[in-house]
């Protein structure tokens, strides 16, 4: 449901006060105001995209960094640039192979 004025603001956020209240929103959802959604969106996103993965993201990094692999990846974005941003294509022992950047990372 999209919300497009503040008695549906209101009625979005009380049907989901379980993840408002995970968030750590405390706002009554009965005193939400049509200003409130940019906070509210805020919150939410914080909490539920990035918090929660955190430390997911964390460990990833850190064992990229055991290898030295994410000093690579900052030092030659251009060239890993087709790996990390989104696209359609399997990523595969054979297609790092076959665009020659697995011998130049491995080499470096």
């Amino acid at each position: 449901m999209r919300a497009t004025n503040e008695e549906e603001i209101q009625e979005l956020a009380a049907s989901n006060i379980d993840i408002l209240l995970a968030s750590g929103y405390i706002k009554p959802t009965i005193a939400l105001s049509w200003a409130d959604r940019a906070e509210l969106v805020q919150s939410v996103t914080l909490h539920h995209v990035i918090l929660e993965c955190k430390t997911e993201i964390d460990q990833f990094s850190e064992g990229l960094n055991n290898f030295n692999v994410l000093q690579t990846i900052k030092d030659h974005t251009f060239l890993l640039k087709q790996f990390l941003c989104i696209r359609n294509i399997v990523l595969t022992p054979g297609t790092v192979y076959n665009r020659n950047v697995a011998s130049y990372v491995l080499i470096k």
